[in-house]
């Protein structure tokens, strides 16, 4: 992989290496290096090169939060190499979010630039963006397979979920289908871990792999209290993000409902996409789903 990186930056920017540095915890599924060359130092995304449009999802992203002047890592440059699709991104001097010493700041400064992020518009639904801010899905045709799913032959009976939650499911789905939803650009993965805090107290919003068009701000923030607050709606930090959103508690409360929804929609929906297509990954999806029903149901 060194060598690819060497010959990937000589390449594309007649640079030469001095040093290669591999960051680890930072993404699931692309490797991540931080690049010393003779002129700067740069962060490389890499992965097999199927992924190109989804490292073109994230410079898309990465282009309309600049825009909205949302503090961010710019991008210098992305393409195929060989059999690699890469992303060249501007390094950024500060910690991670983990490790700095207010997490509430943060939060707070995450509820504003989700408010700006959830305005910006988007065609068509879920993760695959196939041309720019246009994604291939369908919501409707989401939630009608997942209430189609709820049925007597469905094989999480008994296995998982009992009759009866299925069918107390299939009524929470079918108010979602009733409703109007405003869609937009959620980013998918806001944490602690995806952020980084410079000298001056900026806080700057990185990753944008997981980005969706979705719901907003419903589904990031299904996926922040599903994620980072263990489903805790009374967690401090979620508090300060709710307030640096800009929204009253009581438009919070309106809304919390469908937020419960979507979480126990995405689950059982990952779930049936385990059982699909990813085996390995039935157990951890079945305690999860298991979980938010006793939780919520």
């Amino acid at each position: 992989m060194e060598i690819i990186i060497r010959e990937l930056i000589l390449d594309q920017l007649n640079e030469i290496v001095n040093s290669i540095t591999q960051i680890h915890g930072l993404g699931e599924v692309n490797e991540v290096f931080v690049v010393k060359t003779n002129k700067q130092k740069i962060v490389i995304r890499l992965n097999n090169k199927d992924v190109l449009n989804q490292f073109k999802k994230g410079v898309w992203c990465i282009e309309q939060v600049q825009f909205l002047n949302i503090d961010t890592s710019p991008v210098i440059q992305f393409g195929i190499f060989k059999e690699y699709a890469y992303v060249i991104l501007k390094f950024l001097d500060g910690i991670n979010g983990k490790e700095y010493y207010n997490s509430k700041y943060i939060w707070n400064d995450f509820g504003g630039k989700l408010n700006k992020i959830h305005q910006i518009s988007t065609k068509g639904w879920g993760d695959n963006m196939i041309e720019p801010g246009s994604f291939e899905g369908s919501w409707k045709d989401f939630l009608n397979y997942n209430i189609s799913s709820l049925n007597d032959e469905d094989t999480l009976l008994n296995n998982v979920i009992s009759k009866d939650q299925s069918s107390k499911l299939k009524e929470r789905f079918l108010t979602l289908a009733d409703k109007k939803f405003i869609f937009g650009l959620n980013h998918g993965d806001v944490s602690l871990k995806n952020s980084i805090i410079n000298s001056e107290n900026q806080v700057f919003l990185i990753d944008w792999d997981s980005s969706e068009s979705h719901i907003v701000p419903h589904f990031d923030f299904a996926c922040i209290i599903s994620y980072c607050f263990n489903y805790n709606f009374e967690n401090e930090d979620f508090k300060h993000l709710i307030q640096g959103y800009g929204m009253l508690d009581i438009e919070f409360e309106s809304i919390k409902h469908d937020i419960i929804s979507i979480i126990l929609l995405t689950s059982i929906d990952k779930l049936r996409w385990a059982i699909d297509r990813k085996p390995e990954k039935i157990q951890e999806h079945s305690k999860r789903l298991i979980s938010v029903v006793k939780r919520f149901l």
